[in-house]
């Protein structure tokens, strides 16, 4: 197994401390995060999902707990949170809160500027992240921010982040408000950056067809707890468990459950298309 980028101990989160209205929302989490890996956070709404991504670039220092960061306690008072916050790159939901210049190019550049790199060095960093992500600089390098979609959006802010050469990123919800098509593209643009530059991939999802495509471990988060971690087969075989927190099931898992009360006999454990796939044409070559 690869050794742990990321360990968090026994780490509590309240909102409104000290408040007659405090609500504590994160229980004692506890668990790793190992190099290369992808890791998907799942639950209901507000089960904490999206706090404890802000845990993981500091953006929350952990008052009870601890969250280890490539060997760096983010409680440490030492710490470099520029340095961190370059390493640990996040995407939020919703691109606009993070796109903030009038052109692509202008808004790739703002962290590079910021970090003092020469103007030549930045337009060739600017074109290298525009075609990491699957956007022709010639075509996007002096567009306007307003005039893209949806998912060129979430390229450009993903482009913004890989200029900085980061070594984990953090996806909160990354397709949600896609087209089909744009949430397919984004999803090869994810498997693909994992893939080429060996990120470590951490990623919340309200999908789950997204997370049986993209994960190699799955994270069940209910009501501020961790139910489950494991690989993705030995998360969805669990149907009952799962739809009784008010998940719902890969669509794969829900036709292979269709399939089984049908009289067909297909492995319960499959959980994608080629999977499904492979497992039908050996009954057919068997019948």
């Amino acid at each position: 197994m690869s050794k742990a980028i990321i360990k968090v101990e026994n780490l509590f989160h309240s909102y409104m401390q000290g408040t007659p209205f405090e609500k504590e929302v994160l229980h004692g989490l506890s668990f790793e995060v190992y190099h290369g890996e992808k890791l998907a956070i799942v639950g209901p709404t507000q089960s904490g999902k999206s706090t404890l991504l802000q845990y993981f670039n500091a953006i929350f220092i952990p008052k009870k707990g601890r969250v280890i960061v490539d060997e760096q306690d983010t409680k440490d008072s030492r710490l470099n949170l520029k340095e961190l916050r370059r390493k640990v790159a996040m995407l939020f939901q919703h691109p606009d809160s993070q796109l903030f210049k009038e052109t692509v190019a202008d808004d790739i550049a703002f962290g590079l500027k910021n970090m003092n790199f020469p103007e030549e060095v930045i337009e060739i960093t600017i074109k290298k992240a525009l075609a990491t992500v699957g956007l022709d600089s010639n075509e996007f390098f002096y567009r306007y921010i307003f005039s893209l979609s949806g998912g060129e959006k979430k390229k450009v802010a993903i482009a913004g982040i890989l200029a900085l050469n980061p070594e984990i990123l953090i996806l909160d919800d990354p397709t949600a408000g896609l087209d089909p098509k744009g949430r397919v593209d984004f999803l090869n643009s994810i498997k693909f950056l994992h893939d080429k530059l060996g990120l470590t991939t951490i990623f919340v999802s309200s999908n789950m067809n997204d997370v049986v495509e993209l994960a190699d471990r799955v994270m069940i988060l209910v009501d501020g707890k961790i139910e489950m971690i494991d690989i993705p087969e030995n998360i969805f075989i669990k149907r009952e468990k799962l739809l009784s927190y008010g998940l719902t099931l890969p669509s794969v898992v829900e036709l292979v459950d269709e399939l089984i009360k049908s009289g067909i006999n297909v492995d319960e454990k499959i959980i994608n298309i080629d999977q499904l796939e492979e497992s039908l044409i050996k009954i057919l070559n068997s019948s």
